[in-house]
């Protein structure tokens, strides 16, 4: 059904080219299936439309040399801005004989062209139709009158894009991650020598009477349950510290 609109529009009337004239970033959708989209409003709108293929980065003047080699009334060029999740549209159609603005339409979508964006772009595809050209009728042929110069129209200034700035990037986590990792490996280091350190305690209190320990020995496994206890203490403090600055890390995002 749009194959035949189309044709039959190409038959009846002007001609509107539809063109990707810039791409930046990857869209994780192709850049045809929206171009397929806004060229079935385009068509529903009466209008008829031609794909063309273009490399023009956004130039309005290669664009403007496209539409007048393809015999384009008015080129429409579809702008494609892929950000993070979301993708900006930046629809303009242009006349061919005088480079005016005749239709704009900027608009952002996070996957598809949903209904809410069809409408913006139906919306646009009945402004370009109201700008396009009435269709020359067939008339007798008449000895010609004399040409009246026509004064050349004003110049019109380029259209004023705004684009919206990028949004901050989110605070990394990766920080709290690393010091809870931290907290995890000194609580464990302390839980190891806080278990040293009680055995021995334990050998040194269930020694009997008389000790088969010399003063040497006991004293050496005092010294050790000591040691022991105390970075038992050092890395149970340092785990705690670790554990409170990541926790502290998150709840400031």
């Amino acid at each position: 059904m749009l194959t035949l609109l189309t044709l039959t529009a190409l038959a009846t009337g002007p001609t509107t080219g539809l063109t990707l004239s810039a791409q930046l970033g990857k869209s994780p959708t192709p850049p045809a299936v929206h171009l397929d989209t806004i060229e079935q409003e385009l068509v529903a709108a009466g209008l008829a439309v031609r794909r063309l293929t273009t490399a023009c980065d956004g130039a309005r003047d290669c664009l403007l040399a496209a539409a007048g080699k393809e015999n384009v009334q008015v080129l429409v060029g579809v702008s494609i801005a892929q950000r993070r999740k979301q993708t900006t549209f930046d629809i303009e159609a242009i006349r061919a004989d005088d480079g005016a603005t005749v239709a704009q339409a900027t608009f952002v979508v996070t996957e598809r062209l949903g209904e809410a964006d069809r409408a913006q772009v139906r919306d646009f595809a009945a402004r370009v139709k109201q700008a396009m050209p009435a269709p020359v009728a067939d008339v007798p042929v008449r000895d010609p009158e004399p040409t009246k110069l026509a004064p050349e129209p004003a110049p019109v200034p380029p259209p004023i894009i705004v684009t919206e700035p990028p949004p901050p990037p989110g605070r990394s986590r990766v920080p709290a991650w690393v010091l809870l990792g931290g907290a995890g490996a000194a609580a464990v280091t302390s839980g190891l020598f806080l278990g040293l350190a009680t055995d021995a305690r334990g050998r040194v209190e269930s020694t009997p009477d008389p000790s088969p320990l010399t003063r040497a020995q006991a004293q050496g496994l005092a010294a050790d349950a000591n040691r022991h206890y105390t970075i038992a203490l050092v890395t149970g403090a340092a785990a705690g510290a670790l554990a409170t600055g990541a926790l502290v890390w998150l709840l400031t995002e």
